[in-house]
């Protein structure tokens, strides 16, 4: 009796979890883009005079960062190529910081505005704050040419955000017009858990029925 009572109570309890989990899907949808032409380019040679560059937005959805795309190109012609890195950054009163909350090191010095690019880390964005995309070259030298060009326009404005470039230890704001082409992604869906305190007082109630009716049956 002991055992059946025992495997009743676990099935009722895996029960409860299944019917009061909601099912999950991925939501991804296109946040921030800017990728307008304009009449002129604007390319930022990234670890030239700087090793750092980065472009703000602010986040339009709630979610998870599911990735981005950005347009840097325009390395150097003639090899060593050195590989590629894109974090995103936290950002604190206007300036980005060096809280990285996730990033990603490509396999080429290059990522056209087509190429989809990912982080292995949960990268929580919240609606109305700012966060930092970041480009540079950790393994390379610093070097006249530069590794890449993070392309832009000049005479057109994304108006929640801007360009900020470092030297490793402080960020400063590129104040004229312009900012650099990027876009996005953020992953809208919820895979809320029930409480186990909802999961209890289900799984007690079903057993509760069960016997009241084995007990009016005898």
């Amino acid at each position: 009796m002991l055992k059946k009572i025992i495997s009743l109570s676990l099935a009722v309890f895996l029960w409860s979890v299944v019917i009061l989990t909601p099912k999950s899907y991925a939501l991804v949808v296109l946040d921030q883009s800017f990728t307008e032409t304009g009449t002129s380019g604007l390319g930022w040679v990234i670890n030239a005079a700087f090793p750092y560059i980065a472009q703000t937005f602010t986040a339009g959805v709630t979610g998870q960062l599911a990735g981005i795309n950005v347009n840097v190109d325009g390395g150097p012609i003639n090899p060593p190529f050195h590989n590629l890195n894109l974090s995103i950054h936290d950002v604190q009163q206007g300036l980005p910081t060096f809280n990285i909350l996730g990033d990603t090191t490509l396999n080429t010095n290059l990522a056209p505005l087509s190429l989809f690019v990912s982080f292995n880390e949960n990268i929580p964005i919240v609606s109305g704050k700012q966060y930092a995309i970041v480009a540079s070259y950790p393994d390379a030298p610093a070097s006249p040419m530069g590794d890449g060009v993070w392309e832009g326009v000049v005479d057109v404005d994304y108006s929640a955000g801007g360009i900020y470039y470092s030297d490793g230890l402080t960020w400063n704001r590129y104040t004229d017009r312009g900012d650099l082409h990027f876009r996005t992604f953020v992953d809208t869906s919820s895979s809320a858990v029930p409480e186990p305190a909802t999961v209890l007082l289900l799984s007690s109630g079903l057993l509760g029925m069960f016997f009241r009716r084995k007990f009016l049956a005898a």
